[in-house]
């Protein structure tokens, strides 16, 4: 069943890397501050995720401590989402979607002239981050901001984003 992933962050299966390409800010572990990087957006089967190539990462450290976190389109349509990261530690989980995450990071870079030079899948599986990224769902209330604004706030003391919208 496909989840509810917000329009910005739907591109279609030709789209460049660039535009797969998001900034999250989520809430150091450590520092309690926030903390923004870029990311590659994955949307598989209907559902959303982050991964990365194996080893440890500071964003999912971050996101194993504090799950609320935002996703910042970039592009003509940017937006600020409110998203909750749930962490995927069940093995046959891992093998049933990052070897296919991983072929469409491969295809993507093949595609635009570069060939990647990535870990095998059961480095992945054994070692990668990976998050499904829930949003809920917005207000349905007609004629007002109030559904973007419901469907994006950001998590107790988290700036926006640099264009000030949430």
């Amino acid at each position: 069943m496909d989840e509810f992933i917000p329009e910005p962050l739907v591109v279609s299966g030709d789209a460049p890397i660039r535009d797969r390409l998001v900034d999250i800010t989520t809430i150091g572990a450590w520092t309690g501050t926030p903390r923004r990087i870029e990311i590659m957006f994955h949307v598989l089967d209907g559902a959303a995720f982050l991964t990365g190539t194996p080893g440890r990462r500071s964003w999912h450290a971050n996101l194993l401590h504090q799950p609320e976190f935002t996703v910042h389109a970039k592009g003509t349509d940017a937006h600020d989402f409110h998203a909750v990261a749930q962490p995927i530690n069940d093995h046959n989980e891992r093998a049933r979607l990052l070897p296919r995450l991983v072929a469409e990071i491969v295809r993507l870079y093949e595609r635009e002239g570069d060939v990647p030079s990535l870990p095998p899948a059961e480095e992945w599986i054994a070692g990668s981050p990976l998050v499904r990224v829930a949003f809920p769902r917005p207000s349905s209330r007609p004629g007002s901001d109030a559904a973007v604004q419901e469907s994006s706030p950001l998590p107790s003391g988290m700036p926006p984003g640099p264009a000030g919208r949430v």
